[in-house]
């Protein structure tokens, strides 16, 4: 029996109180407290405050949020998988985050469309990233702070009865505690969805469209003297029909990557 063969338990348990207030249907305001008491690591009490202030003569909402958040490290980070190649390590802690945002919500076209912008920036510590230096390979904490911060952009319309629009943007600037880009997660991410009912709403039609900007990640070839690769961007299309023969049956059919895309989202691996 090797040591990818074992048991492991782990136990917590957690509690929540939550409160919010409207005033006068033009400012809310929110908060939250959460308790959690691992059996692993150090209790944690974690907080998030959220205010939003509604303009209804110029239908524009103003929302902003703060708050601090806490994740534990997988059971693979702590006691591994593959002894040849990639071990556990029960001495992680928690990671931590601290993060904020400012957003704007605009109404128009008689409440068909809304359009929406947001600026956020969160640090995290202590983040848990696979240590590549060391063999077998193993999950590490970070020594410093791990910092983010971006914007993103939405768009829903709704032009007609049963038809809809969505299309998203997001600028993401995500590095590590030496400054340097994180591996495996884009500047920039984009989505458009159409969707359509018809037949008196039996039958719909789905079509979307995601764009996945330029990422780093690692190259495991020992023969050159590469260790971060560059991993191109691509756009994943996607078709969906369904029909609802019943109230209670519905046929659905879908195409992924209908563009037929060649693409990698980790290196060396391909993808459908």
């Amino acid at each position: 029996v090797g040591p990818e063969n074992q048991r492991q338990t782990s136990h917590q348990w957690s509690g929540v109180v939550q409160y919010r207030l409207g005033i006068n249907e033009d400012i809310f305001l929110g908060a939250s407290v959460r308790f959690d008491d691992y059996q692993r690591f150090d209790n944690a009490t974690t907080y998030r405050f959220t205010a939003a202030w509604v303009f209804p003569d110029l239908e524009i909402k103003v929302r902003s949020s703060f708050g601090t958040g806490v994740a534990q490290p997988s059971f693979f980070e702590l006691f591994g998988f593959n002894p040849n190649f990639f071990i556990g390590n029960p001495f992680l802690q928690p990671e931590t985050s601290q993060g904020w945002d400012v957003g704007l919500d605009y109404t128009f076209a008689n409440g068909r469309g809304l359009l929406s912008a947001t600026y956020f920036d969160s640090n995290l510590k202590k983040e848990i990233f696979t240590d590549f230096t060391v063999f077998p390979f193993t999950a590490a904490n970070r020594l410093g702070a791990s910092m983010r911060d971006g914007l993103e952009f939405s768009l829903k319309l709704m032009p007609a009865d049963g038809a809809s629009l969505a299309a998203s943007y997001s600028y993401i600037d995500a590095r590590d505690d030496n400054g340097l880009r994180e591996l495996r997660r884009p500047k920039q991410q984009g989505s458009i969805n159409v969707a359509y009912q018809f037949l008196d709403d039996r039958a719909g039609l789905d079509f979307g469209v995601n764009y996945n900007g330029v990422m780093l990640d690692r190259e495991f070839i020992l023969a050159t003297p590469k260790t971060i690769v560059t991993l191109g961007d691509y756009i994943l299309g996607s078709l969906a029909v369904s029909y609802a023969v019943s109230e209670k049956v519905q046929v659905v059919g879908r195409v992924e990557n209908l563009f037929d895309y060649s693409y990698q989202e980790v290196f060396g691996f391909a993808s459908p």
